[in-house]
């Protein structure tokens, strides 16, 4: 799964683990998600709620398979 984390990590030049304190979410969970595991909805949208965008922004793909 191709996903935009750590364009947005980077952006707001944090650390994975800084990230994962400021977010509640574990770094091991984010070092996968930015490896291309899928995360779960719950994650995915803490992540977009920390970031202030739609899910989507950071996960594109689901853009794309609701148009198909």
């Amino acid at each position: 799964m191709t996903n935009l984390l750590m364009k947005f990590r980077l952006k707001a030049l944090m650390t994975q683990s800084e990230l994962a304190e400021k977010s509640g979410i574990s770094r091991r969970t984010i070092t996968s998600i930015e490896r291309g595991t899928d995360p779960s909805n719950l994650v995915k949208y803490k992540l977009a709620n920390f970031f202030g965008v739609e899910p989507e922004d950071i996960f594109p793909e689901e853009k794309e398979s609701e148009k198909k």
